[in-house]
């Protein structure tokens, strides 16, 4: 018989859940889905192969932009870190007002998807611009919801 949680009800070998877990599985599902597009803005990028990276930002059930790291010149004389746009970055160009917008980060490379925490600068301006909180691929392979 399949175990109850402190949300969800057991009755015969149904689970049922209440609004509250109902709520959760939409919420995981809504996630998911951003994420997913998060997955397709990478594959578009023109960045090397095992950087690509895309970003969607998102308001409740809203999609409100989607971008991804692009290279800004070839100049190579200019250091390569220097000459490109990260896709959070990117996305915040688009926001009028992004507080309390969650942003969703996916990083793709040719064996498939890779860890996708921001780096610590866009960390910082994503935490000086409001962002309510950021979903992404931890290093464990695991799709996470972090709030800053």
């Amino acid at each position: 018989m399949p175990r109850a949680s402190s949300a969800s009800t057991v009755i015969g070998t149904k689970l049922l859940l209440d609004s509250e877990a109902a709520r959760n599985v939409e919420t995981i599902t809504r996630d998911l889905r951003f994420y997913a597009k998060a997955c397709d803005l990478a594959r578009q990028s023109n960045y090397i192969t095992a950087k690509k990276v895309g970003c969607v930002a998102a308001k409740n059930t809203r999609l409100l932009a989607g971008a991804f790291n692009t290279v800004r010149n070839a100049n190579f004389n200019v250091p390569f870190g220097l000459s490109t746009f990260h896709a959070e970055m990117n996305v915040l160009r688009m926001l009028d007002k992004p507080d309390r917008v969650t942003l969703y980060i996916a990083r793709v490379g040719s064996q498939g998807e890779l860890p996708s925490r921001p780096c610590k600068r866009c960390m910082l301006e994503l935490e000086a611009k409001g962002i309510h909180e950021i979903v992404y691929l931890d290093r464990f392979g695991k799709v996470v919801k972090e709030k800053i």
